[in-house]
C-alpha cells in the first residue's frame, strides 16, 4: 500500500545487497555460462510445453535458448540491483532472444539429469534460495517493513534466530583469536517477486523485484501482472497511487449524530479517493488489489478499529490535545509521540510498514480530520 522512495539511502542498501549475495551465490556468472555451452549439446533435449502442444520437441531451438541464457550472464553483473526504470530495456534484450516463446513454457534435459523447467534452472543458478535465507532477512530488518506490502494487515516479521560467535585471527601472526559475534536472522514472511520469477527467472535475486508479504497475498498473486511495487524513483508520478476511506456518509453521520460503530473501510484510487470500486482483473489499481488480495473483505473485519479510531477523534478535541500534550511533556517519556499515542500507531505515512492496519488508520484519520 505504502511505497519507499528509490534515494541515496535506498541505493546504497542495494549495493550492499549484492556484495552481499556474491558471498553466498559462487560465481553465478560462470556457472550460467556453463549452462549456455550445455544447451548447445545435441545431448541436451528442449521441449516447448504450450496449451495446445503439450511436450513438443523443438531442435531449431537450441540456438535461441543458449543464447537466451547467454544473455543473462551478461547481464548479470548489474541485473540484482537494476532500477525498476530499468527493467524495460534488459528484459527487451533478454527475452528478444527466444522469440515467441516464454521461458515458462520451455523445459530442458542435460544428459543425466531429469527433465525440468528452464526457468527453475536458472533460479537454482542464481541462487535465490540462499539469497532468500541468508541475505534477504538483514535488508527487510533495515527497511523497517514488518508488515506485508499488498494488504497491510498481516505481520512480516524479522528475527533474531541466534548469535553466532566465530573466531578470527586479528592483527599480526601470532596475535591471540578473538570472538566477534555475528547475528543470524530469519525470516517469518513470504517474498513475492513483482516481477515474477518463472516468467523473468533473471530477477529473481534483483533488491527492487522482492517484496515481503503474506502467505496469503503471497498464493493469491501467483504471476499475475500487478503494476505496483513498494518502490518508486524520483520522478514518478504516482508515488502513492492508492488510499483507503470511510464512505462520505459515514463522516457526516459522524460528526453530526456521533455515530462510530459499524462503519467498514474501504480501498481507493488516490485518483478518486472516496469512491468504493469493485474487483476487477484489468480495472484501476484499486479494482485489481480487490480482485487478487480480497483488500476490502479483509478490511471489512476491523470496523471495530474504525471505531476506535474514531472514539480517539471525537475525544481529543483541539483543548484537550494541548492540555494533555502540554501534561506529557512534564512525564518526560523517552522518544514520546503524542500522535502516535493518540492515533494507537506511527501516525506518518513513511512508517506505515511498521505496524499492520496503519495504512488504513492514517487514511481514515486525515480523512476525518480534513471535514472536520
Amino acid at each position: 500500500m505504502r511505497r519507499i522512495l528509490i534515494d541515496k539511502r535506498i541505493k546504497d542498501m542495494a549495493a550492499d545487497y549484492v556484495k552481499d549475495i556474491q558471498t553466498v551465490v559462487g560465481d553465478v556468472e560462470a556457472c550460467l555460462r556453463n549452462l549456455t555451452e550445455e544447451l548447445k549439446k545435441q545431448t541436451t533435449k528442449i521441449y516447448v510445453c504450450t496449451a495446445d502442444n503439450v511436450n513438443r520437441y523443438k531442435g531449431d531451438e537450441y540456438q535461441s535458448v543458449s543464447k537466451y541464457v547467454g544473455k543473462i550472464a551478461g547481464h548479470y553483473d548489474e541485473i540484482n540491483n537494476l532500477l525498476p526504470s530499468q527493467y524495460d530495456g534488459v528484459m527487451s534484450e533478454i527475452d528478444g532472444e527466444l522469440g515467441t516463446i516464454k521461458v515458462d513454457e520451455v523445459l530442458v534435459k542435460l544428459r543425466g539429469k531429469k527433465k525440468q523447467p528452464l526457468y527453475e534452472l536458472i533460479v537454482d543458478i542464481m541462487g535465490y534460495n540462499k539469497v532468500r535465507k541468508e541475505v534477504l532477512p538483514q535488508y527487510v530488518n533495515k527497511l523497517e517493513i514488518k508488515t506485508c506490502v499488498y494488504c497491510n494487515a498481516q505481520f512480516a516479521i524479522t528475527t533474531l534466530i541466534e548469535d553466532v560467535r566465530e573466531k578470527i585471527m586479528l592483527g599480526k601472526p601470532g596475535r591471540p583469536k578473538k570472538a566477534i559475534v555475528i547475528p543470524r536472522l530469519g525470516g517469518y514472511y513470504e517474498m513475492d517477486h513483482n516481477k515474477p520469477k518463472s516468467k523473468y527467472p533473471y530477477l529473481c535475486t534483483n533488491f527492487y523485484n522482492l517484496q515481503p508479504c503474506c502467505s496469503s497475498c503471497n498464493k493469491r498473486k501467483l504471476t499475475r501482472d500487478l503494476p505496483f511495487s513498494i518502490y518508486y524513483e524520483e520522478g514518478d508520478p504516482d508515488p502513492a497511487p492508492l488510499r483507503f476511506a470511510i464512505s462520505p456518509q459515514d463522516v457526516i453521520d459522524f460528526h453530526t449524530k456521533g455515530k462510530c460503530k459499524g462503519i467498514k473501510p474501504y480501498l481507493c484510487d488516490e485518483a478518486n479517493p472516496t469512491k468504493r470500486v469493485r474487483a476487477r482483473k484489468n480495472g484501476t489499481l484499486a479494482e485489481r488489489f480487490n480482485y487478487i488480495f480480497d483488500i476490502d473483505k479483509i478490511y471489512a473485519e476491523h470496523e471495530d478499529e474504525v471505531e476506535e479510531l474514531l472514539w480517539r477523534n471525537r475525544i481529543y478535541t483541539h483543548g484537550i490535545v494541548s492540555a494533555t500534550s502540554s501534561q506529557f511533556k512534564d512525564l518526560q517519556i523517552e522518544d514520546f509521540d503524542f500522535g502516535r499515542y493518540i492515533l494507537g500507531t506511527y501516525p506518518n505515512r513513511e512508517d506505515a510498514l511498521k505496524r499492520p492496519l496503519t495504512a488504513m488508520k492514517q487514511d481514515i484519520w486525515k480523512q476525518v480530520k480534513k471535514d472536520e
